[in-house]
């Protein structure tokens, strides 16, 4: 696979909805040629809410280093990923 994989990075999963559905979901959305990494929570990734500017912004980059950190530690998705 080349390039990168999303990770979709949700508040929480719906009530009653799996990951597995959740990717299920964006596969029929989007089409197959489309990988997709895991879909992580803010609770995975150790955060109560979503981190936010001064503006009420979402900063991404805390969010892109929070998942990363999460991927090296739980070595199960088999990707290589990037250093932080």
């Amino acid at each position: 696979m080349n390039g990168e994989v999303p990770y979709p990075i949700v508040e929480r999963l719906p009530e009653g909805v799996s990951e597995g559905e959740m990717r299920e979901f964006f596969v029929n959305t989007v089409g197959a040629n489309f990988g997709l990494g895991a879909v992580l929570t803010l609770g995975q990734l150790g955060m109560e809410g979503w981190p936010l500017t001064t503006t009420g912004k979402v900063l991404k980059r805390e969010l892109e280093y929070a998942a990363l950190k999460y991927l090296q530690q739980n070595t199960l998705f088999g990707y290589a990923i990037h250093s932080l």
